[in-house]
């Protein structure tokens, strides 16, 4: 016998998929195994590696309700919520570092580098390895093997955690408050 699925708002399944894209558990571990003789900057594999997090798990909300009515709902809410989250990581950065950084922004562009990646191959079973060789170009080096391993289990392992959490609720009151958000190709 199956435990029935824990019922939950929209906002509820919205917070738990920021916290699950926001998550650094996941990325450490990847992290541990770069090597120590990589040419790039391990801040900067950390931070794409990041941003890679987000906008995986809200390609795969959108991939993975497909045209269900919740669908739109999450969406739209997870991307607020992010946006809303950007703001103060921008903020922050500048206070800290007294850098100007849009991260909504940042965060905008590496999914519409992403989703151009992804188009130009519309007929591949496996969108991973093309995120992973996306992922090593963003951070400095197309050809370095790890960064394209890194960046291909990181989408897959978002992938696989935006569905388990999918599959282990139900999901109610989808109704939206605001019509913005980012749309997958």
């Amino acid at each position: 016998m199956t435990s029935p699925k824990k019922r939950v708002s929209v906002e509820e399944a919205v917070q738990y998929l920021v916290n699950y894209s926001t998550d650094r558990s996941d990325m450490m571990t990847c992290m541990e195994y770069l090597p120590e003789d990589v040419k790039i900057d391990r801040a900067d594999i950390e931070t794409e590696m990041q941003l890679l997090k987000i906008v995986s798990v809200g390609w795969s909300i959108s991939y993975l309700s497909g045209e269900s009515p919740i669908q739109k709902s999450l969406n739209t809410c997870f991307w607020n919520f992010v946006r809303d989250l950007s703001g103060s990581i921008s903020t922050m950065i500048k206070e800290s570092m007294d850098k100007e950084v849009d991260y909504f922004t940042t965060l905008k562009e590496r999914f519409e580098t992403y989703v151009n990646g992804l188009n130009q191959f519309p007929d591949i079973k496996d969108p991973g390895p093309i995120v992973g060789q996306v992922f090593a170009g963003l951070c400095g080096d197309v050809s370095d093997a790890y960064l394209l391993i890194a960046g291909k289990r990181m989408f897959h392992d978002s992938l696989a955690g935006v569905k388990d959490y999918l599959v282990s609720v139900e999901i109610e009151n989808v109704e939206i408050q605001n019509n913005e958000g980012m749309e997958s190709s």
